[in-house]
């Protein structure tokens, strides 16, 4: 199966925009907690909005890690994407 065409990509990007969710720790006791989730949406945050790598607005990038990522944080961090975002974002 071939994924359909989309247009043609556009010569640059307005703004830049990023929701990182890692979650290690479980309020269920019979889920393992994970070592590096958290850790890692943090550490991709600060690569994203270094100057020298990523270079995204710190205001773009929404970090939620373990107890931060509830379902009510998640869903109105999506609802913030979809209000800011543009067309050529």
């Amino acid at each position: 199966m071939s994924a359909a065409p989309v247009g043609p990509l556009p010569k640059y990007v307005r703004r830049k925009h990023a929701l990182l969710i890692g979650i290690g720790t479980f309020k269920d006791p019979t889920i393992p907690t994970l070592q590096y989730p958290a850790k890692d949406a943090r550490d991709i945050g600060r690569a994203l909005t270094d100057p020298n790598i990523g270079r995204f607005s710190e205001a773009d990038v929404k970090v939620l890690a373990d107890a931060q990522a509830t379902r009510g944080a998640i869903l109105d961090a999506l609802q913030d994407l979809i209000l800011k975002a543009q067309e050529d974002d």
